[in-house]
This record gives C-alpha cells, structure tokens and sequence, in this order.
C-alpha cells in the first residue's frame, strides 16, 4: 500500500493511505491517520537558529534606533550580564547580507569550514577597538549582552573598502558576492547583519 505524507498541523506528521486521504478544508483531516513522530516545535521568532532564514523587514516592526553613525539598530532577543563596551573581546554569531540586492548572502558563522567538524558554528573572535571589525558592525553591537540578538544595517560608509582585510571575512561565493559590490560603485553596498552576543569579556 502506498502512503502520502501529509502535515495535518504544526504538532503532528501523519502517514495516511493513499486512498484514504479526504480533506475538506486545507489542514483538515478526515480520514483516520497514525503519527509518525512526537510533537514539532513551534517555530522560534527570535531567531535561536540563526542564519538559516533571510531576515524579513516588516512595515509593522518596532522602528530601528539610527546611531550617530547612520547605523541602525534593532533588539530581537535582549540578554544579560555585562554589556560590550569599546574594547571588549567578544565572541559572535553572524549572518550578513547585501540589504538592497535581494538579501543576497555573503557571510554566515554558519558557513565557516569547521562548523560541521566543530558540531556547529564556530562564533567569531573579535577585539573592538583595536581595527578588527567592520566600524558598522562594532557599532551596532556597542552596549548588547551576552546571548542578546540585534538586527543592524550598515550603510556603506560604515562597511568594507577594497584595501581593508577586516571581520567578518567572507569566503568563496561570499567574497565574490562582496567585491562585486565592492568594484562597481552604482550598486548599493547596504548590509543587514544578524547578530547574536555569544561572549563579552
């Protein structure tokens, strides 16, 4: 007998016979069906699983904080302990974007070479003050707390330039996706970073 499978809900994945599958409405199962698995976890809005969704900018978001800077600053998830200050070194999970080129993605913590070696994404080591980091990106994480998660656009003055060698570093499609963006200067060089505080010492 063959079987369909066929998500009744977000609690339950059903295996249902082929033949006896009658919905009346969408989600809505009528026929008899036997579990195939324990319950699913809602879906996690605060981003826990960070980088595996593009971000999405909605009209109806909490406003963005501008900096001096003409960086922006949103608090998803806030944190605790003691906050990142000038020359912290801190330890940070990540996912960059190009904001106005379709989301395209050019980095993530998530994409590192020993992540898979390492059980997960190694997070990225940085001492602020000392030239290492992205000024756009050291901003934005200025006074967050460990395991807090902020969005944060960075313009393009804030960002990289073709003679830096500064974090985060893209590898592969990454770096090819920036120094397009880097060599062509009518393309908008705005990123959108998602950034969780992992340690602040």
């Amino acid at each position: 007998m063959r079987f369909l499978l066929v998500v009744a809900s977000v609690e339950a994945v059903l295996l249902v016979p082929r033949r006896g599958v009658l919905l009346s409405s969408p989600g809505v199962l009528l026929s008899s069906a036997r579990p195939l698995s324990a319950a699913v976890p809602p879906r996690q809005e605060d981003l826990t699983a960070l980088g595996l969704e593009t971000p999405a900018l909605k009209e109806s978001d909490a406003p963005f904080a501008e900096l001096a800077t003409g960086v922006k600053v949103k608090t998803l998830r806030p944190g605790a302990g003691d906050a990142v200050t000038p020359t912290s070194t801190v330890s940070l999970e990540c996912t960059g974007r190009f904001l106005n080129l379709n989301g395209v993605k050019f980095y993530s913590t998530l994409d590192n070479p020993d992540a898979t070696a390492l059980g997960g994404p190694e997070p990225l080591k940085v001492q602020l003050g000392a030239g290492q980091l992205i000024p756009g990106l050291e901003d934005g994480i200025l006074g967050a707390r460990k395991n807090e998660i902020r969005r944060i656009i960075v313009p393009a003055s804030r960002g990289y330039d073709l003679a830096s060698n500064l974090e985060p570093r893209p590898t592969g499609l990454g770096l090819n996706a920036l120094n397009s963006v880097l060599k062509n200067p009518r393309r908008d060089g705005t990123m959108l970073f998602d950034v969780k505080v992992v340690r602040v010492k």
